[in-house]
């Protein structure tokens, strides 16, 4: 059976950065192999040359094709969302974030949709909602003090209330983690990223120009 493609270049970027908040289920269900081949068709399609606006509004309709033939079959609507975010069209992506939630309510999807709403200028809506998962995310470090769940805590928190309160939350949280956490590292590159962290590099918005893969970049002339 064909894997479904998700590149790094097109993850949904919090489903990565959100990773306690993403466990995955102990039974793994089966999704229609038709979907799944066009989920990979449609990447495959951002990947040719060409301008890229129009290959994202390409592969979208090809992932709408997937979602029609399985419309539990999560991967398509994440490819889809962060298509639309590369296209900067926030209020589709809400859009389809909601559907999303209806067959796979994470709350790393909820924070990518809370992230778009910000970006459309609803930053009421938005920390509502930051708010509601900050709750959880505190319980789940108080339970278990990991490097993942330190990283999910201070990611929200810089959500909320910005870098340094992100920051202090880092600090302190770590005295609390056990000296062998194999995650350590991940909280260390946060407090590395803290300083030049936007909400765009969570969301993954991508640079308005694109210079395509077999196009090299001119090197300036001396």
């Amino acid at each position: 059976m064909t894997k479904a493609i998700t590149p790094v270049k097109y993850l949904f970027i919090i489903l990565l950065i959100f990773s306690a908040a993403n466990c995955v289920p102990q039974t793994t269900p089966s999704y229609n192999q038709k979907a799944i081949d066009l989920n990979n068709k449609a990447v495959k399609e951002i990947m040719k040359p060409g301008i890229y606006q129009e290959k994202l509004r390409k592969a979208n309709e090809i992932l709408d094709s997937a979602i029609k033939i399985d419309p539990k079959y999560p991967v398509a609507y994440q490819n889809k969302i962060s298509n639309l975010i590369s296209l900067k069209d926030y209020k589709s992506g809400i859009k389809v974030a909601d559907l999303l939630l209806e067959i796979q309510p994470l709350d790393a999807t909820r924070i990518k949709r809370a992230v778009m709403i910000e970006k459309t200028g609803d930053r009421n809506q938005a920390l509502q909602i930051y708010k509601q998962v900050y709750k959880r995310f505190l319980s789940t470090f108080n339970k278990s003090p990991t490097g993942i769940s330190l990283t999910d805590l201070s990611y929200i928190t810089f959500l909320i209330e910005g870098k340094e309160k992100a920051f202090q939350k880092l600090k302190a949280g770590k005295k609390r983690l056990s000296k062998d956490d194999q995650n350590i590292k991940m909280v260390d590159d946060l407090e590395r990223k803290l300083p030049t962290l936007t909400i765009d590099k969570i969301l993954g918005v991508n640079p308005d120009i694109h210079v395509p893969l077999h196009i090299k970049k001119k090197r300036p002339i001396s």
